[in-house]
Formats: C-alpha cells, structure tokens, sequence
C-alpha cells in the first residue's frame, strides 16, 4: 500500500471513510483496485491499500485514483509505502 499525505479529491464530499476504487502510480502502469482510506488528525491525507500487493511503490511518485469509469477520483504524491497486512 502506499500514505499520501497531500490527496487532493476532485470532490471534497468524498472525504471521509472508506472508498474503492482503480489506482495508479506511474504514468504507464496498469490500474489496479485498492481501498482508500482518510486519515484523520494532524496526518491527514490518505492510505491506500492494494487488492494485490504491488511492487516498486516509491515516495515521489503520483497516485491517481480513478471511478470504475476512468474518471479522475483524485491524487497526490506519495509519501511513503505501507507494507501490506
């Protein structure tokens, strides 16, 4: 999984909890599902994590979330990655 502390969604209502959705953290990289969740507190952001753990998540790089529909859900620049469970 990966934290991204600065996300930015492209609807602010969406903030809160829990959301699905298709990622991607580079340029060419396929979409891949993962779950989204806010943080709260001084943190903020988002932590995402990836229904298939993915390789080579790197601090810099973009992270896009996309709807089912390919439309733009929001993104940030990734802080750091999150092991999986």
């Amino acid at each position: 999984g990966l934290a991204c502390a600065n996300f930015c969604f492209q609807d602010p209502t969406m903030a809160g909890g829990t959301l699905r959705g298709l990622a991607k953290i580079r340029q060419n990289h396929k979409p891949v599902p993962c779950a989204v969740s806010c943080r709260a507190g001084a943190e903020g952001g988002v932590v995402a994590e990836f229904d298939i753990a993915q390789r080579a998540v790197a601090p810099g790089q973009s992270f896009v979330l996309y709807s089912e529909d390919g439309l733009v859900l929001g993104g940030g620049i990734i802080d750091a990655a999150v092991p999986a469970e």
